[in-house]
């Protein structure tokens, strides 16, 4: 239960997998955050049973994902990604990190080791000899992402490795009464080249701003008067990316 417990917690938010009772009936679950799972009723897009995590552990288990599995989900998501951006026109340098990722054939596993070689040599001067050839393995494989600078220093691209390239999305939500004619209303805005930016109070602070110059668009959930949340792009008129939690 508490490995359980800490494998939901090192998810990022929004994040989706399978569990199960423990009579071995599987369910669809959600991650919402660092409190709550959602768990989808058989069949259903949209309803189900929230629980805490404490009470989702003491009722269900994790199912194992393979990282073979983990990495195909992981290059849908970015398929996705790509078709949503292709038709929008929105975040042409995030479609091109994604087409790049898919056409090189990363692994995540691939990823997730080279995030965590970013991290383990930081500044240091003199890289160990056993991490100096994994990088170099790297680096032959992925030379764009992995490279030594003019002074001969390892240099990694990171819009490759931090959390944006884990391609996680959501549906944007804007209230019952006025998440169609809002979603209408930004696709007809991307569509004609004009900007817009609107507000509204769901269970969150909801924000969406689009500049037509840029070709780029954002998407926020703020915590009611709160100014802290979860912070996203959007892709089009209806698909967010999320980046950061604030």
């Amino acid at each position: 239960m508490k490995e359980d417990k800490q494998r939901i917690l090192d998810m990022p938010q929004d994040f989706k997998f399978k569990a199960k009772l423990f009579n071995g009936k599987e369910f669809r679950c959600r991650k919402e955050d660092n409190s709550t799972v959602f768990v989808y009723e058989k069949g259903k897009k949209r309803w189900g049973w929230r629980f805490s995590i404490e009470q989702f552990c003491s009722q269900y288990e994790l199912c194992e994902a393979t990282e073979k599995d983990e990495t195909a989900s992981w290059r849908r998501r970015m398929r996705n990604a790509v078709k949503a951006l292709s038709e929008s026109g929105l975040w042409p340098n995030v479609k091109e990190r994604f087409e790049n990722l898919l056409a090189w054939g990363v692994t995540l596993e691939e990823k997730r080791e080279m995030v965590t070689l970013y991290w383990d040599i930081g500044w240091k001067e003199v890289v160990p000899d056993e991490m100096e050839e994994k990088i170099s393995e790297y680096s032959r494989k992925y030379p764009k992402i992995i490279f030594k600078n003019a002074d001969g220093k390892w240099c990694f691209d990171t819009d490759y490795l931090h959390e944006l390239s884990d391609c996680r999305t959501k549906t944007m939500y804007f209230g019952k009464w006025d998440n169609k004619r809002e979603k209408d209303v930004i696709a007809k805005c991307i569509k004609d080249g004009q900007n817009y930016t609107c507000q509204h109070r769901v269970g969150y602070d909801v924000s969406f701003s689009y500049l037509a110059d840029k070709r780029k668009a954002w998407y926020s959930e703020e915590y009611r008067g709160c100014g802290n949340g979860h912070y996203y792009l959007a892709l089009n008129n209806s698909v967010a990316l999320f980046y950061e939690n604030d």
